[in-house]
């Protein structure tokens, strides 16, 4: 199941409703327009996968920063970048 990171830092397991997200869900999930971060990045020591939507308009519309997300994918960010908003994080084998 996917984890949704909000920038509350609560974090709810998510499934989509079909064998695939759609583009419908995963804009309902960051409250508008996508935009998909697919980096290897170190957790805990390993490297590991992470795909991440967020959402593309999120610093333009004021979103508030979301920490969880941030350092889950923050060593390929430019410095001083930041996540803001609610962010889907795909496990492995979970398709767009």
């Amino acid at each position: 199941m996917a984890r949704l990171l909000g920038a509350d830092g609560s974090e709810t397991k998510v499934a989509a409703n079909g064998k695939k997200f759609s583009l419908v869900e995963l804009q309902a999930y960051v409250g508008g327009y996508i935009q998909v971060l697919d980096h290897w990045v170190s957790v805990l020591g390993k490297r590991q996968r992470v795909r991440m939507i967020i959402n593309e308009e999120g610093k333009l519309r004021g979103l508030p920063y979301n920490k969880v997300a941030t350092e889950l994918i923050g060593e390929v960010l430019m410095p001083g970048d930041h996540i803001v908003g609610t962010a889907l994080v795909l496990e492995k084998g979970e398709g767009i």
